[in-house]
């Protein structure tokens, strides 16, 4: 159970040595070193950003100096990573605030910081225009590759004004929700805005089965044996991952749906869920371009001098190991 904030006057209190929240029966509050998901979450973030965005790099190298040329899934692709990249200095920012401990082990002192709340509305905010863009960088991609398919080009445009609507009537509904962006309104609206969130969730995780069905339904279509599709297949069923990220962060809301007592704690799983999504999304935009990028590769003189020379080094070992057998095959018989 919470702490009714609007009754607590901080002048008569010590905010950092007061709990946010009543704890269970038979649990100490722990202030000076509780259990914390906080370290975790930000390596975690930090270092899955940092993959994602070696992707990313590769894709618009691709497109600046392989293919130069650039169309409107690249646009938001980055737009989707920049505003991705937001998105997690923005829950690193929260984390290293104090949040990630039971919220019976965190100091009351964290809830009366306002900066810590305002900061963490502004995630709920940008969080749907940020699986906006990501989702559309893949569905533009795959507008532009499909596009000479009927059933797929209605598919597709479903797929792009459904990602609109949803994720756009969302955002401004958790918006008007919670217009005050102070810790004792987020509170009070958190309840109110996770609903609208879990139904976001469970629209979001149906979207990215959907958007993962139109590939496979496009490659299947294609005039080739059974091995190549499969390997083609494979390129795009790194989105099963995002619907694995997608399903698991309806879940997570499930249950943070029952712990509202408990939001410091349960918002670890909930931000690495969303993260894990969003920086699969851009990722599986940008396999289907990078075989361009390794075709490139091959073919440069650099790569044709690197590969010369890794022979020659191969058939000068495979020499020397000849000889020295022989050598020791010598040796032995004179004994």
């Amino acid at each position: 159970m919470s702490h009714d904030l609007s009754k607590l006057d901080p002048s008569k209190i010590d905010p950092t040595k007061y709990p946010a929240a009543v704890p269970p029966p038979g649990v100490v509050p722990n202030l000076v070193n509780p259990v914390s998901r906080a370290h975790a979450t930000i390596i975690f973030n930090a270092v899955f950003t940092a993959f994602m965005l070696v992707f990313v790099v590769m894709r618009m190298y691709t497109k600046a100096f392989v293919v130069k040329q650039f169309g409107w899934d690249d646009f938001c692709c980055a737009m989707g990573t920049m505003l991705a990249v937001a998105y997690v200095g923005f829950i690193i920012f929260v984390f290293d605030q104090g949040l990630g401990a039971h919220q019976w082990d965190t100091p009351i002192a964290v809830f009366l910081n306002n900066n810590t709340f305002r900061i963490l509305q502004t995630i709920y905010d940008i969080h749907g225009v940020t699986v906006t863009f990501a989702k559309l960088s893949i569905l533009l991609l795959y507008f532009r590759l499909f596009k000479v398919y009927r059933t797929l080009r209605v598919m597709i445009h479903i797929g792009i004004w459904s990602t609109i609507l949803l994720h756009g009537i969302a955002t401004i509904t958790a918006m008007a929700l919670c217009t005050k962006p102070t810790a004792l309104e987020y509170v009070k609206c958190a309840g109110t805005t996770t609903t609208v969130a879990l139904v976001t969730s469970a629209g979001n995780a149906a979207s990215d089965v959907y958007i993962l069905a139109i590939p496979i339904m496009a490659v299947w279509r294609l005039h080739m044996d059974i091995k190549r599709k499969i390997g083609v297949m494979a390129v795009f069923s790194a989105g099963l991952l995002a619907c694995g990220a997608g399903i698991a962060g309806l879940v997570v809301r499930v249950l943070q749906q029952k712990h509202l007592d408990d939001i410091t704690w349960w918002l670890s799983p909930l931000m690495i869920c969303t993260v894990l999504e969003l920086h699969i999304g851009l990722i599986v935009s940008c396999l289907p371009i990078l075989p361009r990028l390794v075709k490139q590769v091959q073919s440069s003189s650099s790569y044709a001098s690197w590969r010369s020379w890794v022979q020659s080094t191969r058939s000068d070992s495979s020499i020397s190991s000849g000889s020295e057998k022989k050598s020791n095959s010598m040796d032995s018989e004179k004994e």
